[in-house]
C-alpha cells in the first residue's frame, strides 16, 4: 500500500464563464497519482459534471479549439 497526495486547483467558474451566475459555481482539476491526466469536476448553477482526461486528450482538444477559433 502506498499513500500519495495528489496535486488538485480550483477556482470559481465566474471568471472563466459567463453563463455562471452562482457564487458557489467552481472548476476542480485534480493531476493523476501517475501524472498522465486530470480529473475535472465543474459546479456550475447546481448542476454537476465529471470527467477524467489524458494529457494528450486535452492536448488534441486545446489544438482542434485553437483552429477553430482562427477560422473565425
Amino acid at each position: 500500500m502506498e499513500i500519495r497526495q495528489r496535486r488538485s486547483l480550483n477556482d470559481s467558474l465566474k471568471k472563466y464563464c459567463y453563463s455562471s451566475n452562482g457564487e458557489h459555481d467552481f472548476i476542480e482539476v485534480t493531476q493523476w497519482t501517475n501524472g498522465e491526466g486530470i480529473d475535472v469536476t465543474i459546479v456550475s448553477n447546481g448542476n454537476e459534471k465529471s470527467f477524467s482526461i489524458t494529457h494528450g486528450e486535452l492536448e488534441a482538444i486545446q489544438y482542434l479549439k485553437m483552429t477553430l477559433d482562427y477560422q473565425k
